[in-house]
Protein backbone atom coordinates (compact mmCIF):
# COMPACT_ATOMS: atom_id res chain seq x y z
CA UNK A 1 0.00 0.00 0.00
CA UNK A 2 1.13 3.56 -0.49
CA UNK A 3 1.45 6.38 1.99
CA UNK A 4 -1.25 9.04 2.25
CA UNK A 5 -0.46 12.01 -0.01
CA UNK A 6 0.14 14.42 2.88
CA UNK A 7 2.68 12.03 4.41
CA UNK A 8 4.40 11.52 1.05
CA UNK A 9 4.80 15.29 0.71
CA UNK A 10 6.24 15.59 4.23
CA UNK A 11 8.71 12.75 3.52
CA UNK A 12 9.96 14.38 0.31
CA UNK A 13 10.28 17.74 2.05
CA UNK A 14 12.28 16.19 4.89
CA UNK A 15 14.52 14.31 2.44
CA UNK A 16 15.22 17.41 0.36
CA UNK A 17 15.73 19.78 3.29
CA UNK A 18 19.26 18.67 4.11
CA UNK A 19 21.66 21.57 4.57
CA UNK A 20 23.59 22.57 1.49
CA UNK A 21 27.31 22.02 1.68
CA UNK A 22 30.29 23.59 -0.01
CA UNK A 23 32.12 21.50 -2.60
CA UNK A 24 35.18 19.65 -1.28
CA UNK A 25 38.65 20.26 -2.69
CA UNK A 26 38.36 16.79 -4.26
CA UNK A 27 35.16 17.85 -6.05
CA UNK A 28 36.84 21.08 -7.17
CA UNK A 29 39.72 19.06 -8.67
CA UNK A 30 37.28 16.86 -10.59
CA UNK A 31 35.40 19.96 -11.78
CA UNK A 32 38.63 21.53 -13.01
CA UNK A 33 39.59 18.35 -14.90
CA UNK A 34 36.15 18.38 -16.58
CA UNK A 35 36.69 21.98 -17.63
CA UNK A 36 40.03 20.85 -19.13
CA UNK A 37 37.99 18.43 -21.26
CA UNK A 38 36.02 21.37 -22.63
CA UNK A 39 32.77 20.73 -20.76
CA UNK A 40 30.98 23.13 -18.45
CA UNK A 41 29.99 21.20 -15.35
CA UNK A 42 27.06 22.29 -13.23
CA UNK A 43 27.82 21.90 -9.53
CA UNK A 44 25.53 20.79 -6.68
CA UNK A 45 22.45 20.21 -8.84
CA UNK A 46 19.36 19.49 -6.75
CA UNK A 47 16.72 17.20 -8.25
CA UNK A 48 12.99 17.49 -7.53
CA UNK A 49 13.20 13.98 -6.02
CA UNK A 50 15.48 15.35 -3.29
CA UNK A 51 18.89 14.18 -4.43
CA UNK A 52 21.90 16.41 -4.91
CA UNK A 53 24.31 15.63 -7.73
CA UNK A 54 27.91 16.70 -7.23
CA UNK A 55 28.41 17.58 -10.89
CA UNK A 56 26.35 17.34 -14.08
CA UNK A 57 27.88 17.47 -17.54
CA UNK A 58 26.60 17.35 -21.07
CA UNK A 59 28.78 14.75 -22.81
CA UNK A 60 28.09 14.13 -26.52
CA UNK A 61 24.54 15.35 -26.04
CA UNK A 62 23.86 13.32 -22.88
CA UNK A 63 23.39 14.62 -19.36
CA UNK A 64 25.56 12.65 -16.98
CA UNK A 65 25.75 12.86 -13.20
CA UNK A 66 29.23 12.71 -11.74
CA UNK A 67 29.44 11.68 -8.12
CA UNK A 68 32.71 12.53 -6.41
CA UNK A 69 32.90 9.75 -3.84
CA UNK A 70 35.12 10.36 -0.83
CA UNK A 71 35.81 7.90 2.01
CA UNK A 72 32.32 8.26 3.55
CA UNK A 73 30.87 6.48 0.49
CA UNK A 74 32.86 3.32 1.15
CA UNK A 75 33.43 0.56 3.66
CA UNK A 76 37.03 -0.27 2.82
CA UNK A 77 36.94 -0.22 -0.97
CA UNK A 78 33.34 -1.43 -1.19
CA UNK A 79 30.59 1.08 -1.92
CA UNK A 80 28.28 1.43 1.08
CA UNK A 81 24.53 0.79 0.98
CA UNK A 82 23.47 4.43 1.09
CA UNK A 83 25.58 5.28 -1.96
CA UNK A 84 24.43 2.16 -3.84
CA UNK A 85 20.79 3.07 -3.17
CA UNK A 86 21.32 6.62 -4.43
CA UNK A 87 22.98 5.35 -7.64
CA UNK A 88 20.18 2.86 -8.27
CA UNK A 89 17.50 5.47 -7.71
CA UNK A 90 19.27 7.97 -9.98
CA UNK A 91 19.54 5.33 -12.71
CA UNK A 92 15.85 4.53 -12.27
CA UNK A 93 15.13 8.24 -12.82
CA UNK A 94 17.02 8.05 -16.13
CA UNK A 95 20.42 9.37 -15.07
CA UNK A 96 23.70 7.81 -16.07
CA UNK A 97 26.07 8.06 -13.13
CA UNK A 98 29.85 8.23 -13.18
CA UNK A 99 31.50 7.57 -9.84
CA UNK A 100 34.93 9.02 -9.11
CA UNK A 101 36.26 7.13 -6.06
CA UNK A 102 38.85 8.95 -3.97
CA UNK A 103 41.23 5.98 -3.98
CA UNK A 104 41.37 6.00 -7.78
CA UNK A 105 41.75 9.78 -8.04
CA UNK A 106 44.31 10.93 -5.49
CA UNK A 107 47.46 9.56 -7.16
CA UNK A 108 46.62 10.92 -10.63
CA UNK A 109 48.49 13.78 -12.23
CA UNK A 110 46.27 16.48 -13.80
CA UNK A 111 46.88 15.12 -17.32
CA UNK A 112 46.13 11.53 -16.31
CA UNK A 113 43.09 12.69 -14.29
CA UNK A 114 41.63 14.36 -17.38
CA UNK A 115 42.17 11.18 -19.42
CA UNK A 116 40.64 9.11 -16.59
CA UNK A 117 37.46 11.23 -16.64
CA UNK A 118 37.27 11.16 -20.42
CA UNK A 119 37.48 7.35 -20.40
CA UNK A 120 34.76 7.10 -17.74
CA UNK A 121 32.45 9.44 -19.67
CA UNK A 122 32.98 7.56 -22.94
CA UNK A 123 32.33 4.24 -21.20
CA UNK A 124 29.08 5.63 -19.80
CA UNK A 125 27.80 6.62 -23.23
CA UNK A 126 29.09 3.72 -25.32
CA UNK A 127 29.03 0.06 -24.39
CA UNK A 128 32.63 -0.86 -25.22
CA UNK A 129 31.81 -4.51 -25.95
CA UNK A 130 29.31 -3.71 -28.71
CA UNK A 131 30.05 -0.11 -29.64
CA UNK A 132 26.33 0.57 -29.16
CA UNK A 133 24.84 3.58 -27.48
CA UNK A 134 24.36 2.58 -23.86
CA UNK A 135 21.71 5.13 -22.97
CA UNK A 136 18.69 4.45 -25.10
CA UNK A 137 16.10 7.19 -25.19
CA UNK A 138 16.84 10.45 -23.40
CA UNK A 139 13.17 10.85 -22.58
CA UNK A 140 13.60 9.92 -18.91
CA UNK A 141 16.66 12.03 -18.21
CA UNK A 142 15.83 14.74 -15.72
CA UNK A 143 17.63 17.55 -14.00
CA UNK A 144 17.88 21.27 -13.54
Amino acid sequence: ASLPTALQVRCVEAFASRPRRLPSSFQSQVRQALISLGVKPLEEVWLPEGYSLDLVVNWVGRRIAIEVDGPSHFCGRYVNGRTLLKRRQLEHLGWRVVSVPYFEWYDLTPVVATEYLSNKLVATVVDTSTGQDNLGSEGRTRGK
